[in-house]
């Protein structure tokens, strides 16, 4: 991930100096964003979603011990794509459908949740690192969605689309690739 550009707000984390706490890449964001410097050397850019400062210095904390955690356990937490999880949940989702044998209803919630991921969610996430997608990201997507008419989806809609997209977080916390701090799927999307 190339580096932000020098930001007027930009200051060493009260509690911990592996972190820089800076205002949001574009310059007329009012959110809070951390750098940690990682024991390698290499920088890790997490958005805090926040813009109260207090607020965001607590997140950014918070993630970063969970991010060391996750690194002396070693897991890549923060490297993983949206579309390595993604493709991995797919492939979850048609054994399961495979193995049990399902029809009707229950066979075409899986394949709705299949369909989802593939024509709506990859393009939209895929090339995202997993732990790089806010909450705000998540928003922005729900409100984007049109219905049949062209005016805004409908909640069943933007619903399902959230279980699909909680699916693929799922994966990616069963597989050590995102730490729960980094899962930001708002509850009423």
């Amino acid at each position: 991930m190339p580096r932000p550009a020098k930001r007027a707000e930009r200051y060493a984390h009260p509690y911990n100096a592996a972190i820089t706490m800076y205002r949001g890449r574009r310059a007329d964001s009012p959110y809070w964003e951390a750098q940690f410097k990682m024991p390698d050397g290499k920088l890790l850019y997490r958005a805090t979603g926040v813009s109260d400062k207090s607020q965001a210095e607590k997140i950014a904390y918070d993630r970063y011990q969970e991010t060391m955690k996750a690194v002396s356990e070693g897991r890549g937490v923060g490297l993983r794509k949206f579309r390595t999880a993604a493709e991995l949940t797919i492939k979850a989702l048609d054994a399961e459908l495979e193995a049990s044998g399902l029809v009707g209803t229950e066979a075409h919630k899986i394949t709705k949740h299949i369909t989802t991921i593939r024509n709506h969610l990859l393009p939209k996430f895929g090339e995202l690192p997993l732990a790089g997608i806010t909450e705000r990201d998540v928003d922005a997507y729900a409100a984007s969605l049109k219905g049949r008419n062209g005016q805004k989806a409908a909640k069943s809609t933007i619903s399902n689309h959230n279980h699909s997209l909680q699916l693929v977080f799922r994966t990616a916390l069963k597989e050590g690739w995102v730490s729960k701090a980094d899962v930001a799927i708002p509850a009423y999307v």
